[in-house]
């Protein structure tokens, strides 16, 4: 036995009442920044059934997480939710320091489906899916009417303003001092397009398809992953839940890839009597694309210097070209150069290297991921996904470069190094020496997105959308 789980014991014959065996645990796939698992014990002769949710003590709390609140101060959130009407999970323990497993809590374990893919596609949630995002709405206004001084909550949460909102992860994206010109475009578009002002409230903050429990007919039974609340704009949550990354490619349901628009402003309306603007919404979409691509680049960076060495997060890393294009759409839409598209259609013959990383793709393929199950399954379609992606790196790479400094050669009106020229690029942006509406600017960061999908998920929807756009 573990001693992790000789841990578990000791704890739960101390805090949970009938306890007499540990049956199995399970880490849960996901989670950004808290570890759950899956606890089956048995309990005055019957199983039961309980989530846990653990701080990892390796875990970067740089960027991405440095404003992640205390398990207290999401276990008083969650009451205050379920008081509210909120569904949320009932915290039963909160960890104690002798228990010696790090923060964390126990909460009721509540049966639904969680993953986002199979929410918006399986046949079994067809019937129940066209209500979802009116219940989006609805749960969403409760949220931003939770007291938070009566609630204690004020001591406990960091207030953030939109503009603070965006200059900070702007701040992060510098610091990690990687070339995206696109972030940068993003970057000062929403510093010169300021939001509605709104007065300040709860917000969940990852409020999104993926982070609720469905029930084929009740619908959204439990939100969960409140570990990034803040008090904030409250259309922070409206903008991510149609943050096109968590909508799974479904075309034409902007609320999470279940639902429409209309019915989820419809419901939040009637439920808080406040209209939201399409203009509101423009802001708070894009800001979710530009949230979403630094904490990528951030997760990306902590595999890189070794504060946390999950395999997920360097490919998480490369969906910052999702939130590019998805930017590229609502900010600079048009027509791509179709050279492009000339070379990912090209037949070409892999070399040493690519054949290499085929063979080990299709082994991974053929034996790990067909005879595994649960998480080791999830890794390995994880490192297939990664083989691909450098296979794709070997065969396009080199084109897509040339092009591109092609381009900014173009564009600046100097020769030099691609990377110096990105750099030029950057600056030319932030001082506006080239204004956003530049049109050759847009035509550039637009091909310059979309080549870089084509590498990293060639089949995401908005790839094939600007595909679509160009013929």
């Amino acid at each position: 036995m573990s001693e992790f789980n000789t841990l578990l014991i000791e704890m739960f014959k101390r805090h949970l009442e009938g306890f007499e065996k540990l049956v199995s645990v399970t880490r849960l796939t996901g989670g950004a920044s808290r570890l759950t698992f899956k606890v089956v014990t048995i309990c005055f002769g019957e199983q039961k059934i309980i989530a846990l949710r653990l701080n990892p003590t390796d875990l970067n709390t740089d960027g991405l997480m440095s404003h992640r609140i205390s398990p207290l101060a999401e276990a008083k959130i969650m009451k205050a939710a379920r008081s509210a009407g909120v569904p949320a999970p009932n915290i039963t323990y909160i960890l104690d320091k002798k228990d010696n497993l790090g923060e964390g809590y126990l909460m009721e374990w509540m049966d639904g489906e969680s993953v986002g893919s199979k929410i918006t596609r399986a046949e079994e949630f067809k019937r129940i899916r066209p209500t979802l995002a009116r219940q989006c709405g609805t749960i969403l206004a409760r949220i931003h009417s939770i007291a938070v001084p009566s609630n204690g909550l004020d001591h406990l949460l960091e207030t953030i303003s939109p503009e603070d909102f965006v200059s900070r992860q702007y701040e992060s994206y510098q610091s990690l001092e990687v070339q995206r010109p696109m972030i940068d475009y993003v970057a000062q578009w929403l510093m010169d397009n300021p939001p509605q002002s709104r007065p300040l409230c709860l917000v969940h903050n990852d409020f999104r398809n993926g982070n609720f429990l469905i029930d084929k007919k009740q619908g959204i039974t439990g939100i969960l992953d409140w570990e990034i609340a803040h008090i904030g704009n409250p259309i922070r949550d409206i903008g991510w839940l149609c943050t096109k990354s968590w909508r799974f490619g479904v075309p034409g349901k902007m609320v999470g890839g279940f639902g429409m628009l209309e019915d989820l402003l419809s419901a939040y309306k009637d439920a808080s009597g406040s209209e939201i603007s399409s203009k509101e919404i423009k802001f708070w979409t894009v800001f979710g694309s530009f949230w979403w691509a630094v904490a990528c680049l951030l997760m990306e960076k902590s595999y890189e210097n070794g504060s946390d060495k999950n395999l997920e997060r360097p490919i998480i890393g490369r969906r910052v070209s999702e939130c590019e294009v998805d930017c590229a759409h609502i900010l600079i839409p048009g027509k791509i150069d179709r050279g492009v598209l000339k070379i990912r259609n090209s037949k070409k013959r892999n070399n040493e290297e690519s054949l290499l990383l085929s063979s080990v793709r299709d082994f991974i393929k053929s034996e790990i991921i067909k005879n595994s199950e649960g998480r080791t399954k999830f890794l390995g379609q994880i490192a297939r996904n990664s083989l691909d992606i450098c296979i794709r790196e070997g065969q396009f790479r080199a084109e897509f470069n040339h092009r591109e400094k092609t381009r900014l050669k173009n564009l600046l009106g100097c020769e030099d190094q691609l990377h110096q020229l990105r750099s030029q690029l950057i600056s030319a942006i932030k001082t506006r020496k080239i204004p956003l509406e530049d049109e050759s600017l847009k035509a550039h960061l637009r091909e310059t997105a979309f080549s870089q999908i084509l590498i990293d998920q060639p089949h995401y929807p908005g790839a094939t959308d600007l595909i679509k756009t160009t013929f």
